[in-house]
């Protein structure tokens, strides 16, 4: 007797991390990685409350961390991750361009575009992102592989992803 429910508990313990980290990043206002735990954190809000609000939270939190570290790829990356959920592709995809002409020999700002432009129906642009790293050497990880060749082979056949 006196035993939150499971879903109650985990919101209580929810809570108390949100308030947790917003303190320690009143603290600590310039520290970075605080910022991307809130946001982890804020996507696990979304997925146990079902409330896009925290989405749209963790944006703003990582829009911040943004701003202390304009150049950091992590913050670029998931940030885009977050732009996508929110409805905002162009801003996701700027975010990852910005992230390949920043340092274009990190392979992750090519895949995580080509996926993006994938993902959003457009094969071409993809393709080109893809043909853009193989010119430049970029050597992809053999784990992204099977969905860059996907789309090296969509390409080169002029189909189209549905």
């Amino acid at each position: 007797a006196g035993r939150k429910a499971p879903e109650a508990e985990t919101l209580s313990w929810f809570q108390a991390a949100i308030a947790a980290l917003e303190e320690n990043r009143r603290l600590h206002p310039g520290d970075i990685r605080v910022h991307l735990a809130e946001a982890q954190l804020d996507q696990f809000g979304a997925e146990l409350t079902k409330n896009p609000r925290w989405y749209m939270a963790a944006e703003a939190t990582l829009t911040e961390a943004l701003a202390l570290s304009p150049d950091r790829q992590q913050i670029q990356y998931v940030l885009a991750g977050f732009k996508q959920i929110v409805g905002k592709p162009e801003e996701a995809i700027a975010l990852l361009r910005e992230s390949i002409d920043n340092d274009p020999k990190v392979p992750e700002g090519g895949w995580r575009l080509a996926l993006m432009y994938d993902g959003l129906g457009r094969r071409g642009e993809a393709a080109a992102v893809v043909a853009e790293a193989d010119r430049a050497g970029i050597v992809f990880p053999d784990s992204i592989n099977p969905t860059i060749d996907a789309i090296r082979s969509a390409d080169k056949s002029g189909t189209t992803r549905k």
